[in-house]
């Protein structure tokens, strides 16, 4: 249900990455935008994804739950 929440191709990106295991230069590649810029997606995708769950992004991949110190 949270994926529905992304764009198409925020999800096309997020699934090369994670399902594909593509680098960010493959997945730049194949959907015709820059690595940065495919970095920015995932970073948005990632956080869209968090908030959906409840969750708050900390960094690099890790989540934690909203109100955790």
């Amino acid at each position: 249900r949270a994926l529905t929440s992304l764009t198409p191709r925020d999800r096309k990106v997020l699934l090369l990455r994670l399902d594909c295991e593509l680098t960010q230069d493959e997945i730049a590649g194949h959907v015709g935008v820059s690595q940065v810029h495919v970095s920015r997606i995932l970073r948005g995708a990632r956080a869209a994804l968090a908030n959906q769950c409840g969750l708050t992004p900390v960094g690099a991949g890790t989540m934690v739950a909203d109100g955790r110190t």
